[in-house]
């Protein structure tokens, strides 16, 4: 998660050097590589085998993979090691946006080998996945013994195996005379000799280079971008038709209130919902879940018995989605007071069922974790890094009053050490915290869900990184406004105005500047601040006018009080449901004198009209504004521009409520300055994103443009709003001749 940036000192250009020469931007925050991050690259998926899978030398294995671009692939390829293998072309013109390869592969020697698919886009873009099989040895595999169970004979498990008794026995020179007891293990000769090249073609294609393994490849099973908690996944990997084995498991649940007793009716697949907990296998029993924990009004129910073997499996098509429904019921007052929690519905489509966890619930009143996982194949979707015995963090909640998300975490005391925690919003992974943190400050954009809008908070312990390491099950938070109890408000600030050409006064009136005396207003929706530049009267001080070509300070115009100005020019607009926004300036030229009809010389002139275009609340688009929009409104007659600043109200909704497109923080570097004389650097940074840098840590890191540290700097606890820009500099921050680097922002 970093951004960088790279510049070189021209020795002609004085004190200033621009970040020209190189600039590669990456997401600050995400994971927001959620999908965005490589939409410009294909999305590759391998399927089969699975990361760190063992193998037999000698066996082949069977291979599938799936690729994905919005602009098109052309070409699909199969590495192993630094051996191309095969590959999917598309031959006939067109550009799908998504192929499959198929293909098989047998070991030959004991190790572990590097399987990389590449996909090529039908712009050359490139994107490849990498997972690595173990190769054993005939003796070391499991697949070449067969531990003998009660009833069978030298005979049954010979003809299991395709063989004869004879040469199941010359294969176990041990073997006792009287035949195999129950629990022997007996060794399953292979007779197949591997072929040579492992089934690899003799000729790479054209011009084509092996691929390199990524550290965190996209796509890996295991690795980052696979790893969309309470997210789907981005890429199908299942054909359609044919019924595949599937198990619903529920890992958290939460009510926000307290009740004596909870159970839930869960309906999946179309099936009756049926009472939970239900662990006598009666369903006319009331059983109760069990509390957990109780802590800042979030009671926590164990849902122990709802994973794993526990829960059934079902037959469903692979080209349906599974529908799933919840509803909860609590018990109060002494078991007389029934409390209906209302119904969470939703169809479960097949790229969601990896065992990928995701939340359901209804605002207010519940939440709970879930996934789906294929019960085939021995349970092998089940990504690698989730464990469900590591401790999971526990107690999380949201400090409203310290902008922070918190969580305890008790680990067992014979439990591995973890190296930190992970902090997801609605899926996308944010940042990691130190392993003896149990807080992490968040903006404070994300206290303000848009109206109807839920954000899902979790944290989960981790140990060893990506992409292997086991990661726990999350902790929750929910957060959520209620349509009918918030409002959306803007805050738009008026900045300058800006004069032209005013063209003439139709009746000249003693006052300063040009054109006036001058008056008018500035509005956004039905609110408006006035102002005036004085009436004509007795006396020596004479009323404002505007001048040609000047450049006003509205700030500082409103705080003269010759102006008149009814308050600052700023104004908070409340959108009512189903409403819009706009906002402009109108301007005049107070005349005195006969006005009966309007090209009379005694009517007041209008000097100049801006209005903005009308903004729908119910457009994701218009309501994308979060990071403080800058803009300029010019009149139609050219001769005034009013420059304009807004976004959300401190306390308001924030965001517009489209899944994905949640406020997040992005720095990027738009000066980059040398002191020649000195070597010190100064940076000029802005957050461009959609939320506040909220009080973390700000590490930039300079570097050769081969990647050598030239050192690293931090600012703790820094603090940049949305749309703001700062300058950074550091004591230690300096460069020599030629004052060329890179500069890396949040390198971690």
């Amino acid at each position: 998660m970093n951004a960088k940036s790279c510049a070189r000192w021209g020795l002609g250009l004085g004190l200033l050097g621009l970040a020209a020469a190189c600039a590669i931007t990456v997401a600050l925050v995400y994971f927001q590589g959620r999908a965005r991050a490589f939409n410009s690259r294909p999305l590759v998926l391998i399927h089969s085998p699975i990361h760190h899978e063992q193998a037999r030398v000698g066996d082949g294995i069977l291979f599938h993979a799936t690729a994905r671009s919005d602009s098109g692939l052309r070409r699909l390829e199969l590495w192993v090691n630094d051996t191309f293998l095969d590959a999917r072309d598309v031959t006939d013109g067109s550009a799908p946006t998504m192929l499959v390869l198929s293909s098989s592969w047998v070991p030959t020697m004991e190790g572990n080998h590097v399987l990389i698919v590449r996909a090529v886009a039908s712009d050359g873009t490139e994107g490849q996945a990498t997972v690595v099989v173990e190769a054993l040895t005939q003796d070391a595999a499991d697949g070449g013994t067969h531990v003998v169970e009660e009833g069978e004979t030298l005979e049954t498990i010979a003809e299991e195996h395709g063989m004869t008794p004879e040469e199941l026995a010359a294969a176990n020179p041990g073997l006792d005379p009287g035949g195999p007891a129950p629990g022997d293990e007996l060794v399953i000769p292979d007779d197949e000799e591997p072929p040579a090249d492992g089934g690899a073609p003799a000729e790479p294609p054209p011009g084509s280079e092996p691929p390199v393994p990524e550290d965190d490849p996209p796509g890996a099973p295991g690795s980052a971008w696979d790893f969309p908690l309470l997210e789907p996944l981005r890429a199908s990997p299942f054909g359609a038709g044919e019924p595949t084995d599937l198990r619903v498991e529920f890992l958290s649940l939460v009510t926000f209130e307290t009740y004596e007793r909870l159970h839930c009716y869960i309906g999946v697949a179309n099936s009756p919902p049926r009472w939970y907990p239900d662990a006598d296998g009666d369903q006319t029993t009331d059983e109760s879940f069990v509390i957990e924990e109780i802590a800042s009004g979030a009671v926590t129910w164990s849902v122990a018995g709802l994973s794993g073997h526990s829960m059934p499996v079902f037959l469903w098509p692979r080209n349906r989605d599974v529908p799933l429904s919840v509803s909860c019921v609590g018990i109060a007052g002494g078991g007389t007071e029934m409390v209906e929690l209302g119904l969470w519905e939703d169809s479960i489509a097949s790229d969601h069922w990896m065992g990928l966890i995701r939340a359901g619930g209804v605002p207010y009143a519940y939440g709970f974790a879930f996934r789906i996982t294929r019960a085939e194949d021995g349970g092998r979707a089940v990504p690698l890094y989730l464990d469900a015995d590591m401790t999971s963090p526990s107690n999380v909640r949201l400090d409203d009053r310290r902008i922070s998300l918190r969580w305890d975490y008790i680990p067992r005391a014979d439990e591995e050490p973890i190296d930190g925690f992970r902090v997801y919003l609605n899926g996308g992974l944010q940042w990691v915290e130190a392993s003896d943190s149990r807080e992490s400050m968040l903006p404070y954009e994300w206290f303000n869900p848009p109206c109807g809008t839920t954000y899902t908070f979790a944290v989960t312990a981790y140990r060893f990184g990506l992409p292997d390491g086991p990661e726990s099950f999350p902790g929750i938070a929910i957060l959520g406004q209620p349509a009918e109890d918030c409002a959306r408000e803007v805050l738009i600030t008026f900045l300058t105005l800006e004069t032209f050409d005013l063209g003439g006064d139709g009746r000249y009136e003693a006052r300063h500047g040009d054109v006036g005396p001058a008056y008018g207003y500035f509005y956004a929706n039905e609110s408006q601040i006035t102002f005036s530049g004085g009436h004509l009267g007795p006396g020596l001080d004479m009323p404002n006018g505007l001048r040609h070509n000047t450049l006003y300070n509205l700030g500082e115009m409103s705080a003269d009080r010759t102006w008149r100005f009814s308050g600052m020019p700023a104004l908070v607009v409340a959108i009512p449901d189903g409403g819009a926004f706009e906002f402009g300036f109108l301007i005049m030229d107070e005349d005195s004198g006969r006005c009966r009809d309007s090209d009379d010389p005694g009517c007041d002139d209008l000097i100049c009209e801006g209005l903005s275009a009308i903004y729908e609340e119910d457009s994701a688009e218009a309501w994308h504004f979060d990071s403080h929009n800058e803009g300029a409104l010019t009149s139609e007659d050219g001769r005034c521009r009013v420059t304009y600043q807004w976004g959300p109200a401190f306390g308001s909704p924030v965001g517009p409520g489209v899944e994905g497109w949640e406020p997040l923080p992005w720095i990027s570097l738009e000066e980059f300055v040398v002191n020649e004389d000195t070597g010190r650097v100064q940076l000029h940074i802005r957050n461009t994103g959609t939320a506040t840098w909220p009080w973390r840590d700000l590490t930039i890191e300079l570097q050769t443009r081969e990647g050598v540290s030239l050192g690293v700097y931090t600012w703790p606890d820094y603090v940049l709003e949305a749309g703001r820009r700062a300058v950074l500099e550091h004591p230690d921050m300096r460069l020599s001749a030629p004052f060329d680097a890179c500069v890396v922002i949040d390198p971690y």
